[in-house]
Order: structure tokens, then sequence, then C-alpha cells
């Protein structure tokens, strides 16, 4: 009889399959025909370890704004496309990686890429959205501030990282009032265009798409893409430990 760790080894996986757009950005891609959807995910290997320590919380605002606005489309029209779309539309940072992430039905996969085409390639943060969010990420810290486990995250990193060193940042990627005070609409921008570009970009695609179909609406969708600058972690994972302590 065969074991369930004999099934776990004769499992098989799926095909990986790699494409390179003309802009030397790779794909992933994993057919799945099974559904009629398709998933994808543009990761930008810029987290909040590439924020101005001055300026902690950037990636984290410019994050939260990229659905809010771009040249050619208001907040409100990009969340009445997505939905007339049938379309999931989110946004995700972390540490090291920034994401935007697509959930989409195969039929209209192709204006669902060019939508996020549109937020990767012009996003513009509206002044009004850009005053809104940075307040509610002020009121957020607060909140932060006030709730002991939270508060243990934003504390923790300060106790194993050196103050200059980026990882040291609260783990919500949040910042501190004073420094996200100091974060510019400008600033928010330049943030975006040096990270956010295609030289940073890696995009991951699973579902009822193939290789041939995909290649030609990537490379349509995101025909304007800029390069940015690759991102630069000099300064990330460089110290030597500190020695180990209790706190209470």
């Amino acid at each position: 009889t065969t074991t369930k760790y004999e099934k776990i080894l004769k499992a098989k996986f799926p095909e990986i399959k790699t494409i390179s757009l003309n802009n030397g950005v790779k794909v992933y891609l994993i057919e799945r025909p099974e559904t009629p959807i398709v998933n994808m995910s543009v990761l930008f290997d810029a987290g909040y370890q590439t924020d101005d320590l001055s300026k902690a919380g950037m990636t984290n605002l410019m994050t939260n704004l990229l659905l809010k606005g771009t040249t050619t489309k208001s907040a409100e029209q990009i969340n009445d496309e997505t939905n007339e779309l049938g379309a999931d539309l989110f946004v995700n940072n972390s540490l090291e990686k920034t994401s935007i992430n697509l959930v989409a039905l195969k039929d209209n996969f192709k204006m669902s890429a060019n939508l996020v085409g549109d937020i990767i390639i012009n996003a513009n943060f509206p002044t009004s959205e850009f005053d809104r969010l940075k307040n509610e990420q002020i009121i957020g810290i607060d909140q932060e501030n006030a709730n002991p486990t939270l508060l243990a995250s934003r504390i923790l990193p300060q106790l194993i990282y050196d103050k200059n060193n980026p990882n040291s940042l609260p783990s919500s990627g949040s910042g501190y009032e004073e420094t996200v005070e100091a974060i510019s609409r400008e600033d928010i921008l330049q943030h975006f265009q040096k990270n956010l570009g295609y030289k940073n970009a890696t995009i991951f695609v699973v579902g009822d798409i193939t290789e041939s179909e995909l290649k030609p609406i990537l490379e349509n969708s995101l025909a304007n893409w800029k390069a940015g600058e690759k991102s630069n972690k000099s300064n990330v994972n460089t110290q030597e430990a500190k020695p180990s302590k209790i706190y209470f």
C-alpha cells in the first residue's frame, strides 16, 4: 500500500514558465485553466527599508495612495472600473517589498491589466488624498502607541538594530509622527518614480492564461513604464549582532 508520505513525494507540481518582457522584467507564469480566473502580482524590491529615515513611513503612505488616482482616472473611476470588470485590485507593503495585486476574470484580464498599468505608470497622488491619508497615518501611529501589542512591535526592531539601520523602523511601516509630518507630496512622487520602476519589479501570474496570451497583454499595458532605480540596500543587514538581553 502507498503511504501518505509516498503520495506527497509523488505529487506533481505545475510547471513555472519564465517570460522576459522587452524591458527585461521577468514574469513567472503558472497556467491553471481549471477556473477562468487570473491572479497577478507586480512585486517591487522596495519596501520600507528604502525609506529615508528622516521621513520614515513614506513607503506606507505611498502604497496607500497608489489607488487614489492617476493622470487619467480619479480614485472613484478606478474603483468603478474595477467593479465593472469584476476584478479585485489591492496593494501591500512590508519591510522588503511593495506589491500591486490583481484578481481578474479571464475574459476581462486585458482591460484589468491596463488598469494596473495605468496605476504603475501614471499614479499622481492627488493633494486632497495625500493630506487625508497622511493625517490618517499619524492618527494610526497614536493608536499603535496606545495598544500594548502594537507598541511592542514598534519598539522591538529598535532593540535589535542600530537606529541608523532601516530594519529598526516600526514593523508596521507607519514611521513616527514627526517623520510622517515631514513628508511632502513631492517626496511621495519622487519615491514612487525612483522605487516603482521596472528595474525593481518582478511579475507573478497564476491562472487561466497562456504564455502566448499573457506576453502581448503585458507589453501593451506596461509599454510606457519607466526604469526607476535599483534599490540600494547597502546599509541594511550590515551590523554586528547586539548582545542578548531580556526586556521587561
